[in-house]
């Protein structure tokens, strides 16, 4: 009897050792699934910041908001200027009499000066680029040609659009850039070719620096690839995908919402640029 008892005991302790390790191993399981689907939780989600609350007082979003506003005035007088320097690129004599002959030395020698001094004048570390209508570069002060023919630019160009592109990467010296492009036509209207301008993205970064009061603002693409932070300079392998965040995802042109990013709250105030398609983003811790 005392054996049964005992076997019974046994074999109740070893039942209950059997259930938690059942129970315990059901709980990782079901964490390591939810995991990944936690922090991407923390990494995204937002609730809207509605007129004052003990979180964002209206004197602090309509302060954020002033500021993204700035921000985006600034980035639209980038785009104004960059896309006048292209389309003055397009519309220069020089320009359509080399893209008419480009096997004339002179004309070439005479176009190449032209622009190398553009890009002088316009000191800010960026190229201009002459395309032939197959899409292939003919012109540059410096780097290589290369078919650009694949391009949403040149496409664009060749429809007759001025255009600003998405983030792109020179596979050859690792930086980013956007491009503002526009078509060169001969006398009689006829598309002869493609300008590009390749604006160095650090300029952005710079730019965000001097304009933003809050903790940190950021610039993203019509993808949510991150363009410039304030912080730092954005590296292309280190850039954000911001495509599933809340604020790529809403229809609204500028509203305010807050985030948990696992160190704390924080009010974002994002703007819809019009003319690009980009996001401006302006971001404050909350108390």
């Amino acid at each position: 009897m005392n054996d049964f008892n005992g076997y019974n005991s046994k074999s109740s302790k070893a039942k209950g050792i059997i259930g938690t390790l059942v129970i315990v191993l059901l709980i990782g399981a079901v964490m390591a699934f939810l995991a990944p689907k936690a922090l991407e939780y923390i990494k995204i989600a937002m609730k809207k910041v509605d007129a004052p609350t003990n979180e964002a007082s209206q004197e602090m979003v309509d302060s954020m908001k002033q500021e993204a506003s700035n921000i985006e005035n600034r980035w639209q007088s980038i785009i104004s200027e960059n896309q006048k320097s292209v389309q003055s690129v397009a519309l220069s004599p020089s320009t359509i009499a080399y893209l008419e002959d480009k096997d004339n030395a002179e004309l070439m020698e005479a176009e190449l000066e032209y622009i190398k001094s553009f890009d002088a004048m316009m000191e800010d570390n960026s190229c201009t680029i002459l395309s032939g209508t197959d899409g292939m570069q003919v012109l540059r002060a410096e780097g290589n040609l290369v078919d650009i023919g694949d391009r949403e630019y040149f496409r664009q160009a060749m429809n007759d659009n001025s255009y600003v592109s998405d983030i792109l990467v020179s596979k050859a010296a690792g930086t980013s850039y956007v491009t503002f492009s526009a078509p060169v036509k001969s006398n009689d209207g006829k598309i002869i070719g493609v300008v590009q301008r390749n604006y160095d993205l650090f300029n952005l970064h710079e730019m965000l620096a001097e304009e933003t009061l809050s903790d940190a603002s950021f610039m993203v693409d019509r993808t949510g690839f991150e363009a410039a932070n304030s912080q730092y300079e954005v590296k292309p392998e280190d850039a954000n995908d911001w495509s599933s965040a809340v604020f790529m995802q809403s229809d609204s042109k500028e509203e305010c919402y807050k985030i948990d990013t696992g160190n704390g709250e924080r009010a974002v105030y994002f703007i819809k640029d019009d003319t690009s398609g980009w996001t401006i983003c302006v971001a404050r811790a909350l108390e």
